[in-house]
């Protein structure tokens, strides 16, 4: 996908959790530095928990990636992902405004800025 406006839509799978958060984080990074997008936006419907240092990690991420000039969307979240990432501060980072329900809001949303 082209640099500039468009989104990046990465699409991990599996639980976000000890064991696997810096290598899930490790190859989003991977992609969006090959990239460039403007926006990074994880579609997370095949992400059925984040544990807290998955969240922690998804944070820091988003922390790294605004200093770049770049916003983290999240979309599609399964309820226990979207409970985590909201008891988190990273869910009142996100907000309404990052946070979407499916994939297609969080495209049409993006496209609309």
């Amino acid at each position: 996908m082209p640099s500039g406006r468009s989104p990046r839509s990465i699409r991990p799978e599996g639980r976000i959790y000890f064991a696997n958060a810096q290598r899930v984080l490790d190859k989003i990074v991977a992609l969006v530095n090959a990239h460039q997008p403007a926006t990074v936006l994880l579609d997370l419907r095949a992400v059925p928990d984040i544990e807290y240092t998955g969240v922690k990690a998804l944070a820091e991420m988003e922390a790294s990636l605004r200093r770049e000039g770049r916003q983290l969307v999240i979309a599609a979240l399964n309820p226990q992902a979207l409970s985590a990432i909201q008891r988190a501060p990273l869910g009142g980072i996100l907000g309404r405004d990052r946070m979407f329900l499916s994939l297609q809001e969080a495209v049409t949303a993006q496209m609309r800025q």
